[in-house]
């Protein structure tokens, strides 16, 4: 019997085949655009979630005190190294805590295996020995406990690895590194090789090297330097309480800033500006980025957008379903006539609305 519904319900299509196209299409093209934005807002949201252990992982926020919007400080997450020093020797809360130089737009020359490539300075990040300590990569080769231990070791991605060597086993080869044009150069011995990632991620990278840049807080206090700074918390810790100990540590450091530029806490108060620092857990860093709109809250139009197309699918699909009642209402009486039973006809005509909604939806995934 199945078989005859679904036989009567191909024969009706072919018979008003420009009807089931517009039918069909309008719905395809409905369900693509909301699927695509849900794929989209699924993407934006999978940020830092490749890792359990990434929900210890949080980003310092300091205030920016020499600047002002709407008389409040901004946040920023270019930070004093000094600040990662200070929550490494102070707060027994933290387990590890690395430093990571700001990405830029540049090219940075590497010659690797008797060749030379250029690469994107974004995705060659300078950092401390505490990067895997934070970020917890699975490592091809190499030991993550050790791996950026001493000054000129990298560590890359296999796709790198790959890239530079056309194999993943690297480790104790060396490559020389331009910063930029009239730089000589120094060598960095790759120590380790981890998988890449499948899913996106804030600290994104192709290979980590320590240059010795991001030590300078920790060894000489009176060395300004800026970078990410990031924490990974013991199991357990209260942010409430971290984060209360840590802006009694940065009162006491700003204070003697604030004294070496001959001023005070109670000037600095009167000019309205707010001081102090945060943790920003990993995941939402993405999401909501620093002194402006969140992700979500940008995307909630076209959101809306494609929801309204979608619903205006539907109703085409169902004004085009009406307009074929006086067409398939003769169908109905002829079959009725002929012994056809109330329940034959409703699933005749639902089977006949599955296909095509099934039809769509396979057109909308393959689009």
């Amino acid at each position: 019997m199945f078989k005859n519904y679904l036989k009567i319900t191909f024969r009706n299509l072919w018979k008003n085949k420009a009807y089931a196209a517009i039918n069909i299409g309008g719905l395809a093209i409905g369900l693509t655009g909301f699927f695509l934005l849900l794929l989209y807002i699924n993407y934006e949201r999978d940020y830092d979630r490749w890792s359990p252990q990434l929900k210890q992982v949080y980003q310092v926020n300091e205030t920016n005190i020499y600047s002002l919007q709407d008389t409040k400080s901004l946040w920023k997450n270019k930070c004093d190294t000094r600040i990662g020093a200070l929550i490494r020797n102070n707060l027994a809360g933290v387990n590890a805590v690395t430093m990571i130089n700001p990405p830029y737009d540049a090219a940075e020359g590497i010659e690797a295996d008797h060749k030379v490539f250029l690469e994107n300075a974004n995705r060659l990040r300078d950092t401390d020995s505490s990067f895997f300590k934070v970020f917890p990569y699975h490592f091809i080769s190499g030991n993550p406990d050790h791996a950026l231990d001493k000054v000129n070791s990298m560590v890359l991605t296999e796709s790198l690895a790959h890239k530079w060597f056309g194999s993943t086993d690297v480790v104790g080869r060396s490559v020389k590194l331009k910063t930029w044009w009239k730089d000589p150069g120094a060598y960095f011995e790759i120590t380790g090789v981890v998988r890449d990632l499948s899913s996106p991620t804030n600290v994104s990278f192709s290979a980590v090297y320590r240059s010795g840049e991001n030590d300078k807080g920790s060894s000489d206090p009176n060395t300004t330097h800026v970078a990410n700074i990031y924490v990974r918390l013991a199991p357990g810790q209260s942010l409430d309480v971290l984060s209360h100990q840590a802006n009694k540590v940065y009162d006491n450091a700003l204070g003697r800033l604030l004294q070496e530029q001959n001023t005070s806490f109670a000037k600095y108060a009167k000019s309205g500006k707010q001081y102090g620092i945060r943790f920003l857990p990993l995941q939402y860093v993405h999401l909501h980025p620093l002194n402006a709109k969140s992700i979500m809250d940008r995307i909630t139009p076209s959101l809306a957008l494609s929801v309204l197309l979608l619903m205006i699918a539907i109703i085409n699909f169902a004004n085009l379903a009406t307009a074929q009642v006086v067409q398939r209402g003769k169908e109905a009486g002829v079959r009725k006539v002929l012994g056809a039973g109330k329940r034959t006809l409703i699933i005749q005509f639902l089977l006949e609305v599955a296909v095509q909604c099934i039809a769509s939806l396979v057109i909308a995934l393959l689009m």
